[in-house]
């Protein structure tokens, strides 16, 4: 081989492992980028799940604290029923009593 072949190989090997080298990197930055992708996907789900069921949770405890209300607004209901009914029987009978005093 004559000095300018074996320059010219040389600089063609050179150049094609440059390209080579690039296409590697491009390669494994690309499955980088996938395997971050599908990380991020997962992650997503994972508390898509995790809020679902907070969630279910929190609809759970609402619901009972609604139950609660609503004995408690029923017992104040029937404390009130229950404390004019006890007004209006003493009226009566403060009243029952004022005509027992006048007829004797």
């Amino acid at each position: 081989m004559t000095a300018r072949g074996e320059h010219r190989f040389r600089k063609q090997t050179k150049a094609a492992i440059k390209i080579q080298a690039h296409l590697r990197g491009h390669r494994e930055y690309s499955y980088y980028k996938s395997l971050q992708k599908a990380a991020i996907v997962t992650q997503c789900g994972w508390r898509q799940r995790v809020a679902r069921k907070e969630l279910r949770m929190a609809s759970r405890e609402t619901g009972a604290l609604k139950e609660a209300k609503d004995k408690l607004e029923k017992k104040v209901e029937e404390l009130t029923w229950r404390l004019q009914f006890e007004k209006r029987l003493r009226n009566v009978d403060r009243v029952g009593g004022n005509k027992s005093t006048r007829s004797y």
